[in-house]
């Protein structure tokens, strides 16, 4: 199955038969956009990741969790404001786990584990990856030094933990972009 989104619909693609399987719409509103959809490793589960079109920088205001088979909603994950950061929801390697940006989540318990940023106040994550074999999230944004100066932050994270394996700054402005 591959998975294409644009504004309030996912599309679920058969691609060996080349067909439509299901279309995913945010029932919240018109407004509410996909900004990311994430398939778990063994193919039961989805996540999709939303924000509202008046949001230019496609900060999460909801994250929804799909049954793959039925394609039915089957749990919201109840987002604090601060962990709704820009970039995508991915499953971990063994699919117990979802990252959102900043954060990761219990898939089965449907609760958030852990928050860099709650861990690191001066921290603000933008995108996060998942390094499946190695139990680890890559996460890059930026450490806020005073009101007018930051700088790039990399840092890797065990995901059940949330113990920093490594951290690396840069001054580049245009880090993580």
């Amino acid at each position: 199955v591959l998975v294409g989104y644009s504004g309030n619909v996912a599309i679920m693609w058969e691609i060996t038969e080349r067909r439509v399987e299901a279309v995913l719409e945010d029932d919240l509103s018109d407004s509410n956009e996909f900004v990311s959809v994430a398939c778990s490793p063994n193919g039961s589960m989805l996540a999709t990741g939303h924000g509202t079109g008046k949001n230019p920088h496609g900060i999460f205001e909801s994250v929804y969790l799909w049954d793959a088979k039925s394609f039915e909603k089957v749990a919201a994950l109840p987002i604090t404001l601060g962990h709704m950061d820009k970039g995508s929801v991915r499953f971990s390697g063994s699919g117990g786990a979802l990252a959102v940006g900043g954060s990761i989540w219990d898939v089965a318990l449907r609760r958030e584990l852990w928050a860099f940023e709650d861990r690191h106040p001066k921290h603000l994550v933008w995108m996060s990856r998942v390094i499946p074999n190695a139990n680890h999230v890559l996460l890059g944004g930026y450490k806020i030094i005073d009101a007018t100066n930051r700088v790039g932050l990399l840092a890797r994270c065990d995901i059940a933990d949330g113990r920093v394996v490594s951290l690396r700054e840069t001054s580049d402005q245009s880090f993580p972009n």
